[in-house]
C-alpha cells in the first residue's frame, strides 16, 4: 500500500488538510443563515409616519405624469400593416 511507503504521519497530515479544506464548504451555508432567535426591532411610530407621508407624495407625483401619447411616426401610412398578434401587442393603444 501507498500509506506504508510514505509514512503514517504524512498520510494523517494529508487527511487533516483535506478535512480542513472540505469542512468550510459545509459550514459556510449554515453561517450565512440568519439566526432565528435574533431580536426583532420594534418599528418606531415616527418612521411609520415618515414612510406613509413619502408614499402619499409618491402617489401624488405618479398622478402628475401625463398619459402616453400615440406614436408620432411619419412613415406609418407607407409601411404595410402587419396583423401579427406579437407586433400588435406592442403598439400603443
Amino acid at each position: 500500500m501507498l500509506s506504508h511507503s510514505i509514512g503514517p504521519d504524512l498520510v494523517m497530515l494529508r487527511q487533516l488538510i483535506a478535512i480542513a479544506l472540505v469542512l468550510p464548504a459545509f459550514v459556510a451555508p449554515a453561517i450565512a443563515q440568519p439566526a432565528p432567535f435574533a431580536p426583532q426591532r420594534a418599528p418606531q411610530r415616527e418612521n411609520d409616519l415618515q414612510w406613509a407621508e413619502g408614499e402619499r407624495q409618491h402617489r401624488a407625483a405618479l398622478k402628475l405624469i401625463p398619459d402616453r401619447k400615440g406614436s408620432n411616426d411619419p412613415w406609418r401610412t407607407v409601411r404595410p400593416i402587419e396583423k401579427d398578434p406579437a407586433i400588435e401587442r406592442h403598439r400603443p393603444q
